[in-house]
């Protein structure tokens, strides 16, 4: 099987292209590292691919986890918007410290400064108490897109990725690597 890595910006004229076209046939043609997207109107984009194989996604992705940590979402978002003006500009870092039934959130800038919140936490699964870094920007993002009221955080242990569901809707999950 041959894949393709489009840029993201031929992507997005290809979705304008796609969405104010006279419903028309479209002819995609690859070659060499090169994508031709042909409409029935005369319009053409052509676009070079990205060089590279598309990341093996599914080898991050824990499948089986033995710690889960559920809080409210709207709350844990709170909390780690409140800290991350303190977060060092360059790395955005923060700390999750799980502690029997208390999740503890920490960051800390270059100048010394430190901001701790804490918040209580449901546990199930083998309850192992853990101190793991993120980049508070990619928490927040996930964050924000979760509609559920309770979110999932599930570990296997501090140095592997993080895998975060909305609670009872394992459907979607979200990745964050320490």
């Amino acid at each position: 099987s041959v894949g393709y890595i489009l840029p993201e910006n031929a992507i997005n004229h290809l979705y304008r292209l796609l969405s104010t076209s006279v419903e028309e046939k479209v002819t995609a043609k690859f070659h060499e590292c090169v994508a031709e997207f042909d409409f029935g109107d005369g319009s053409r984009l052509v676009t070079k691919c990205i060089d590279g194989r598309f990341p093996d996604y599914h080898s991050v992705i824990p499948h089986k986890t033995e710690s889960t940590v559920t809080c409210n979402t709207a709350v844990l978002m709170k909390q780690v918007k409140a800290i991350a003006p303190f977060a060092n500009e360059k790395y955005k870092g923060v700390t999750l410290t799980i502690e029997g039934e208390l999740l503890t959130l920490s960051t800390k800038n270059p100048e010394g400064d430190k901001v701790t919140v804490e918040r209580p936490c449901a546990r199930s699964g083998v309850v192992t108490d853990y101190e793991i870094g993120f980049n508070l920007t990619y928490l927040l993002d996930v964050l924000s897109v979760i509609s559920t009221k309770e979110v999932d955080l599930n570990f296997n242990d501090p140095n592997s990725s993080c895998l975060i569901t909305p609670h009872d809707a394992e459907s979607t999950q979200y990745v964050i690597m320490p």
